[in-house]
């Protein structure tokens, strides 16, 4: 199921023209090495009267095959939606002229947690990963976010995208114009947009300072005293929500280093299927207490179901089981919500899509941690595989349904 964010930034009287300007920056070792950002949005707020600038995200991924133009800007040609843990190539006809690109129908792979895009053209080649807008309606259309330009022939490009957005001020950037190197002047505004509503009201503001500020509008869940934490988000202020799979699993062992070569395969097969997984033990007892994310289209009754492969002998059991789904979170602050073993919730899937994480942020046992170092996270297992169809073609965002050559 797509999530869709819808945002609103406003602003009033703010004494100088300036502009307001938006990118993605996923977390990720790459960025600004092999993968760039995109200026998404780019607006003027006026100096006097009102402004307002709207922006619609959607958890639809999509790849773009794609170029940087006059005044490093990106054009999007052809483009396909794909799902996470689904690969696709792109392919050129060089019988027509120009050239004609198009991608082949996503397929899924064993093993892959993030989306795959395969340069088949035989040459060099621009590949942009981003979303789809209004997919299946007249009013479709892809939304370039992160670019790899020079891909080369036969190789591939792999992506998690997490939606951490970043609003500036007072930059000179045009719309769909490639970010080369990292922005200096810091964000007035910053979010992962899976931690919001699905409407959120952003206004722009000078400080005392003569700088610029970014409020969140109903940010600050219960913070009104008339209004419980409870009601709040009852009210419908977040639809989505990070599921977590509580477990306390006794061992028959003497000492906690016999404890280490029953986990090792038990925590090497949680990373593998895209379980996050953090370990709490006592000083001096056997027991631990396993607190496990679980990744997207993932139950309660998943992560149990992965658990109980190895409980086949006297050596491992289940003392106390149990899980959460996590509601609400800003800075300082987490709101969780019991998941009952006996309720339905139990069963019920992740609609949240963790970041890509490493395993030495966990908070393991060195002797487990050390077997595990650099392991990355991924998304998950989602299920049954999507097909899409014909490649879709591009004509908002460039002169031409085509991309004639690649830069």
């Amino acid at each position: 199921m797509s999530v869709t964010k819808k945002l609103i930034f406003k602003s009033n009287n703010l004494g100088d023209n300036v502009t307001l300007m938006l990118c993605f920056t996923p977390p990720s070792h790459e960025l600004y090495r092999t993968q760039f950002p995109i200026a998404w949005k780019v607006t003027t707020l006026a100096a006097k009267g009102r402004s307002q600038m709207n922006a619609t995200w959607t958890s639809t991924l999509g790849f773009a095959a794609a170029q940087v133009g006059a005044g490093q800007l990106v054009t999007a040609g052809s483009y396909t939606p794909i799902m996470p843990g689904e690969s696709t190539t792109l392919t050129v006809d060089q019988t027509q002229s120009p050239p004609v690109y198009n991608w082949t129908t996503p397929k899924k792979l064993a093993g892959v947690k993030a989306v795959q895009a395969i340069n088949g053209t035989g040459g060099y080649a621009g590949i942009g990963l981003g979303f789809i807008t209004n997919l299946d309606t007249p009013l479709e259309d892809m939304n370039t976010a992160i670019m790899y330009d020079h891909v080369g022939a036969g190789m591939s490009v792999t992506g998690e995208f997490t939606p951490v957005l970043k609003a500036y001020i007072a930059l000179d950037y045009k719309e769909t114009q490639i970010i080369k190197a990292e922005i200096q002047s810091g964000a007035i505004w910053e979010k992962n947009l899976l931690s919001l509503g699905a409407s959120t009201t952003i206004v722009i503001s000078k400080n005392a300072m003569g700088g610029y500020e970014a409020q969140t509008l109903g940010a600050n869940v219960g913070n009104d005293k008339d209004i419980p934490l409870w009601k709040s988000i009852d009210s419908g202020l977040f639809s989505t929500g990070q599921r977590l799979y509580e477990v306390t699993l006794a061992f028959k062992a003497k000492t906690r280093d016999d404890v280490v070569p029953i986990m090792l395969p038990i925590l090497s097969r949680l990373l593998d299927q895209g379980y996050k997984a953090k370990i709490v033990q006592k000083e001096y007892d056997t027991d631990i207490h396993l607190d496990i994310w679980l990744p997207f289209n993932a139950s309660c009754a998943d992560a149990e179901a992965q658990l109980a492969g190895f409980i086949w002998d006297d050596r491992l059991a289940i003392r106390e089981r149990g899980g959460a789904i996590r509601l609400y979170e800003s800075a300082g602050f987490s709101y969780m919500v019991d998941i009952n073993p006996a309720s339905s919730a139990w069963t019920e899937r992740n609609s949240f899509v963790t970041e890509k994480e490493g395993a030495n942020g966990d908070a393991t046992p060195a002797a487990i941690a050390n077997e595990f170092d650099g392991m990355a996270i991924g998304n998950g297992d989602i299920g049954s595989p999507m097909a899409y169809g014909k490649t879709r073609v591009g004509g908002k965002k460039g002169p031409s349904s085509v991309v004639s050559s690649i830069a």
